[in-house]
């Protein structure tokens, strides 16, 4: 298993001194790592998966830290508790820095907060935050996401996200199955943010709008030894000993919300041709999104396995503009009149893989329309 954290959490803020910021770096049982609660913790708290009254439309949960007493410790409110349900894992609310007015949470020293969630196990869903470093940051940060989280068993604990920051860079955590460096970003918010489609098993992690990594959601981190399942079980902000970082406006949202997206259409999506010749199609592909995308290109055959050919294999579109390119299909000679193929013609977003468009061209193989000596479709006057 992955050790989160290889080290007993303090109970008291003096003893951080003695916490090791190497301690992430081998794979060890999480119960030996942690403290286990004392009988006098509360219980564990459970926020039941479903959508706020409050929330703006289209948000599943939002969390901006707005409505708590500035200095309080959010262990136990809104669903918030420390690692283990142990209150000196918490984190305090914070008004030095914040993107909606006018807190933020403060993650530093023992720090390691847990928001868990149930129902999330189909779909997509878009997570994002807002982060702030100090240019004065040192050691370790991390943003985290449990696919299993338990506050008294850490041997069913299985993580599927685990992004640090340190060193001035945000790194895909050691071990992972897709590994990804790039230098980050101090004296700024930055957004985080990350797209889990369960329904795929796949996860992709952009920070500041740029791609760090996509991989397997429930297989991210294969040496940790606990199988990982297709849920959204628990948000973790552990700063494991380091100083102060920011973190405001977290949210969860249906769909890939992403800023990016594409259509693909045409005019004529059926024709027909004689055997052993090919027939052209001529599609609209539209970037919908908010910024300029590069859009992949591919076609797969249908059961006839007709070989379709899309004239390009990428396109770069600006936001909110078109262009249209061309997809031949082949009609075998062998073909027979009313034989036919249904192939399909993707366009994918480089920005956001999620997000697609698709559509289907029915070629059949036919007889040509008899042309006359006048040049018309009918018999000469």
């Amino acid at each position: 298993m992955i050790s989160k954290c290889s080290i007993a959490l303090a109970l008291t803020v003096a003893a951080v001194a003695s916490v090791s910021t190497d301690s992430r770096l081998g794979f060890v049982n999480e119960a030996a790592a942690r403290t286990a609660p004392s009988d006098s913790h509360r219980a564990p708290v459970a926020t039941p998966h479903h959508r706020r009254p409050s929330l703006p439309f289209g948000s599943d949960f939002l969390e901006n830290w707005d409505s708590y007493v500035v200095g309080t410790n959010v262990h136990g409110q809104g669903g918030w508790k420390g690692w283990a349900n142990d209150p000196n894992a918490g984190a305090f609310v914070d008004d030095a820095q914040s993107v909606s007015p006018s807190n933020s949470i403060n993650i530093e020293g023992p720090s390691d907060l847990i928001h868990e969630f149930s129902g999330y196990t189909s779909g997509v869903w878009t997570v994002t935050a807002q982060q702030y470093i100090p240019d004065d940051f040192s050691g370790e940060n991390y943003f985290i996401f449990e696919n299993v989280y338990s506050d008294v068993d850490t041997s069913i604990i299985s993580w599927s996200t685990q992004v640090v920051f340190r060193n001035g860079n945000v790194e895909n955590f050691d071990g992972a199955a897709n590994p990804a460096s790039m230098p980050y970003v101090t004296g700024e918010w930055v957004e985080l943010k990350l797209v889990i489609d369960l329904d795929l098993d796949v996860q992709t992690f952009y920070y500041g709008g740029v791609e760090l990594y996509s991989g397997s959601w429930t297989d991210q981190f294969p040496d940790q030894g606990v199988p990982g399942i297709l849920n959204i079980g628990s948000i973790d902000l552990f700063a494991n000993g380091g100083t102060t970082v920011f973190y405001d406006d977290v949210s969860i949202v249906a769909g890939s919300n992403s800023g990016f997206g594409v259509t693909l259409e045409g005019d004529a999506l059926e024709a027909s041709g004689e055997p052993g010749t090919s027939v052209g199609y001529q599609l609209l592909v539209t970037n919908t999104g908010t910024s300029t995308d590069t859009f992949d290109i591919s076609a797969t055959a249908g059961p006839a396995g007709w070989v379709v050919t899309p004239a390009v294999t990428s396109v770069t579109i600006d936001a909110g503009l078109g262009t249209t390119i061309d997809v031949t299909v082949d009609i075998p000679g062998t073909a027979t009149i009313g034989d036919f193929d249904t192939s399909e013609v993707t366009a994918t977003s480089e920005g956001d893989p999620a997000a697609t468009a698709s559509v289907t061209l029915t070629t059949t193989a036919g007889v040509a329309d008899p042309i006359f000596a006048d040049g018309f479709d009918g018999p000469p006057t």
